[in-house]
């Protein structure tokens, strides 16, 4: 479209990214779209800072879905707009107790509501939907296990099942209402 030209522009390798914030500061872009792990997200915004694109003309759009993870601080007072998105709210009740249930038992688990990741918590929701669907499916059927060799491609009897039960489930996981339509 000829009214938003976008300019790509991939980081360099290693961990000097201010060449690349050079060039952009270079052709007066002030929206920027920012995909990287959230690994380096921080570092990332700190050159992008230090070149001097972040004050109140410049606009971020971040792509990592772990954008709560990140100290925000250092960028809260030069006006730039800063935009995410998260899979879930790390302050709501539900992620809090699960902090607190995993930290009781394991005490070396240093995970809080600012540092739990996106993975996590779908992996945690994946989990919670496939146990409530085994639950109805004990609830309904008699489960008895037989044995199935690895080689075959035989299938559990339940399987399907289980599925259908997946398909009809709604819960509200750490990530929301999930529920298959």
């Amino acid at each position: 479209h000829k009214g938003f030209p976008v300019t790509v522009r991939q980081l360099d390798e290693g961990k000097n990214y201010r060449p690349v914030f050079r060039r952009i500061k270079n052709t007066n872009e002030k929206n920027i779209v920012l995909d990287c792990s959230a690994d380096i997200l921080y570092t990332v915004l700190l050159h992008a800072q230090q070149v001097g694109l972040m004050g109140s003309d410049y606009n971020y759009i971040i792509t990592s879905f772990d954008f709560q993870t990140i100290d925000w601080h250092p960028f809260m007072y030069a006006g730039t707009n800063i935009t995410g998105i998260r899979f879930f709210d790390p302050s709501c009740s539900q992620i809090e107790d699960l902090i607190q249930f995993w930290s009781k038992r394991d005490e070396n688990m240093k995970i809080t509501n600012k540092t739990l990741r996106a993975e996590v918590a779908l992996i945690h929701d994946a989990v919670l939907l496939y146990a409530k669907a085994v639950d109805h499916l004990t609830k309904s059927h008699v489960v008895q296990s037989k044995p199935l060799d690895c080689g075959n491609n035989d299938s559990w009897e339940h399987g399907y099942s289980i599925i259908n039960f997946m398909k009809v489930t709604e819960i509200t996981g750490l990530t929301g209402l999930i529920k298959f339509d």
